[in-house]
This record gives C-alpha cells, structure tokens and sequence, in this order.
C-alpha cells in the first residue's frame, strides 16, 4: 500500500509531465481595433501566453496541451479550449494555434506558422465587460504577422529551469567575486612597480 502510494504521489500519472518545459509569448501591439479606449483592446495591448509541454514530445509532430494561459492587457481567459503546436527537436516552437475564452462568446487566439506568418486577436461576439462599459456590440483588436522573422523580443521564448537559473547565479557570483578579489590585488601591485627604488 504504501509503495503503490509513493508510486501515485511521486511517480506521476498520465496528466503529469516527465520533464516540463515552459514557454512564454509575447505578441506585437494590435494594429487594429474598434474599441480604442477599452482596456485589452488599445493599439498598445497585445497578446501573450503561456505553456508547457514536456521535452520527449519535441520533434515529434502534432503536440496538444491543456497546461496553457492566455491574456490580453489586464483580461484573462480562464477557459482553455486547445493548444496544438509543432517544435523542432531542440525544442523550438515552429508553429502554434492557441484558442481560449473568456465568458460568453469572448475569444483570444493567437496562431503562428512555420514561416513567421500569423494572427492574434481577440474578439467579443456580443457579451459587455464586466463593468457594463462598450463591447456589449462585437468589438474586437488584431494583429496579422506576414512572412519573416518577428519583432525582436515578441514570439516565444523558453522559460529558464530553475536549475539552469542556479547554475547561471552560481557562475555569475564566481565571476563577480573573482574580479572583486583581483580588483583588490591591483592597486597594490601597480604601486609597487611604479615607486621608485630608494637607495
């Protein structure tokens, strides 16, 4: 009894992932919208998202995960309807179709290609925002991607491990106190060849 429960608590299960990688996208500025004043549709509001799947799928096709979130501004859909993306086999996330609702018919999806090439929106078919404030009439904010590569710092980034950001603070600090240490032992040497000999 007492392994089968360590086996359930420690071995994971189907829904539980073997070696989660994260992943953050940021999306450019919409170019278009018909509610410029409402929070989540601006012309400087955009998509972004997250997810994580697990490396043994990478390279292999099709991937789907429930393990995603989608925002726009400060509105965030809590309702998760599909997250398919292919990666290469380094982990690269080459082309995604991410689809989430907010309540009543509200929208977010942002989808990419292979070629750069793309779409993220999101769009109200009818329900008004919680305030009771615009959008009770289809109101929506876009913005396409053609071909080529994006702007830098939007698209998909990988989230650093956390054994990688420990490695990473570890060798940084070596660095820092190595060239504090020698920093220190400079002035004194450069003194002592500079002074002239007393005789």
């Amino acid at each position: 009894m007492q392994l089968l429960l360590f086996g359930m608590l420690f071995g994971g299960g189907k829904s539980a992932l073997a070696d989660p990688v994260t992943y953050t996208y940021f999306g450019s500025a919409y170019t278009q919208t018909n509610q410029p004043g409402e929070a989540g549709f601006t012309l400087t509001d955009s998509i972004t998202a997250s997810l994580t799947i697990d490396s043994s799928q990478w390279g292999t096709g099709r991937i789907a995960t429930h393990f995603f979130t989608v925002s726009s501004g400060p509105i965030s859909a809590p309702v998760l309807y599909s997250a398919v993306l292919t990666t290469d086999a380094d982990g690269t996330i080459i082309s995604w179709s991410l689809d989430a609702e907010k309540s009543g018919g509200w929208d977010f999806v942002t989808q990419g290609n292979a070629d750069g090439s793309g779409r993220d929106f999101i769009g109200n078919a009818g329900a008004p925002l919680p305030d009771g404030t615009s959008c009770a009439l289809a109101c929506f904010a876009e913005v396409t991607y053609q071909s080529g590569p994006r702007d830098p710092g939007t698209g998909w980034m990988r989230v650093p491990e956390p054994s990688s950001l420990v490695l990473l603070v570890a060798g940084m600090a070596g660095i820092t106190f190595v060239r504090l240490r020698k920093a220190r032992a400079t002035p004194l040497s450069f003194l002592s060849r500079q002074l002239p000999s007393q005789d």
